[in-house]
């Protein structure tokens, strides 16, 4: 379904909980402690593995570079969306709500998480478009790429995933199943009396199985390009900035379609629920992972986190190695 812009007649109509009262309502849901302290926690932790990296990518000298100009949008995208799927999700499946309960909180926070669902989905298309074609052709890099004009190609995924979150229904948590819904009532027996509206929402379907079908095959296409570099030349390696980058670049956007995927699924298919856990917990995982990534695998990222903001670990690794070069040349001697 979809409406103009978002307005309260909207919310009423598509979030109707008028035909019971909110103790029904709480009688409704089905409170999980385990799964939500998970939710919570790894929210958490995911949210301030960020902070680090996102300093570091604020940096002049990361903001040179394009490829982090495009990280910069997700990992900003992934920390607000984060706060929703995995917090919000994790409190509310701790107490046992379901979308009526905090239907405005809900409504509000599906709307900004299926905007940022989108722009990551088509930041990540655009990351490993970048990618490849840096690796390729440097030069055509630059001519696409280089300074503002990678700030021109952002303006994609975002106006792309702000109409999506305002011209189509959003999602709603229901404890039931653990994970967002966008039929609000998900689980809930209707009366009789009520005329339900459509929640098909097929933007969300058509994203998820169309962008993140397009990223594996960029990805696969490459893989295969890739491979036959090896073969024929060691310019291009998983171990130097711009393969690790790659590598980087792969995780992420696979994550993301096996979560587009089992999402547009379980909306509207019978799906067993602990693969609907599965599904919300890759969702998290999906606006997550690159905080953990960029802190184990992007050596750039980390040179510049170690430079900037811990720089007594720097001065004791140039110690150590200052104090060893004169042992070594002493062992030399000997």
């Amino acid at each position: 379904m979809s409406k103009i812009i978002i307005t309260k007649e909207s919310y009423e109509y598509l979030f109707n909980c008028s035909f019971y009262d909110q103790d029904r309502w709480w009688q409704e849901g089905i409170s999980n402690h385990y799964i939500g302290v998970i939710y919570f926690t790894v929210g958490v932790l995911f949210e301030m593995f960020y902070i680090p990296s996102m300093l570091a990518m604020l940096t002049e000298d990361m903001r040179k570079l394009s490829c982090y100009k495009i990280m910069l949008l997700i990992t900003m995208t992934d920390m607000i969306v984060l706060t929703i799927n995995a917090i919000f999700s994790g409190y509310q499946a701790f107490v046992g709500a379901v979308t009526c309960n905090y239907p405005l909180a809900n409504y509000i926070c599906g709307v900004i998480a299926l905007t940022g669902w989108l722009i990551t989905g088509v930041a990540c298309l655009l990351l490993s478009i970048n990618r490849i074609i840096d690796m390729l052709s440097p030069t055509l890099s630059d001519i696409l790429f280089a300074g503002r004009k990678t700030y021109v190609w952002l303006l994609v995924p975002i106006i792309y995933g702000f109409l999506g979150g305002v011209l189509t229904n959003p999602p709603g948590f229901t404890s039931k199943q653990l994970a967002w819904y966008y039929d609000p009532h998900f689980g809930t027996k209707l009366p009789t009396t009520y005329i339900k509206p459509d929640y098909v929402n097929f933007l969300q379907v058509i994203h998820n199985l169309l962008v993140t079908s397009i990223i594996a095959i960029v990805y696969g296409t490459f893989c295969v390009i890739v491979s036959i570099k090896f073969k024929t030349t060691e310019k291009i390696t998983l171990s130097d900035p711009r393969g690790s980058l790659f590598l980087q670049s792969f995780i992420i956007c696979f994550v993301i379609f096996f979560t587009g995927v089992i999402n547009a699924y379980m909306q509207y298919l019978p799906t067993p629920d602990f693969v609907v856990v599965i599904g919300h917990f890759l969702w998290i995982l999906s606006h997550g992972i690159t905080s953990v990534i960029l802190l184990i695998l992007n050596k750039s990222i980390m040179k510049v986190i170690k430079k900037n903001f811990i720089p007594c670990l720097v001065k004791y690794e140039q110690g150590k190695t200052t104090m060893t070069k004169p042992i070594l040349s002493s062992v030399k001697r000997i």
